[in-house]
């Protein structure tokens, strides 16, 4: 078993509708990890769960956000 005490969480980002993504790594409020995302036209979610841009993204997270046409609301 790895231990190391820098791992992070794993961010999916899917900027469009086809399977292209962007892996990040990183740990924090989902907001701070990505200032300038417009988060009101995208589905956020961790484990199969929805989430929100205030999630905190822990270690052992895998993050998913889909960007949508339009708004999410």
């Amino acid at each position: 078993m790895n231990h190391y005490s820098n791992a992070m969480g794993q961010i999916y980002l899917y900027n469009s509708l086809d399977t292209k993504k962007n892996i990040i790594r990183a740990s924090g409020k989902l907001r701070d990890i990505l200032p300038e995302y417009d988060f009101s036209k995208a589905v956020l979610l961790n484990n199969g769960n929805r989430i929100d841009p205030d999630f905190i993204v822990g270690d052992d997270d895998s993050v998913f956000i889909r960007a949508v046409p339009g708004s999410t609301v």
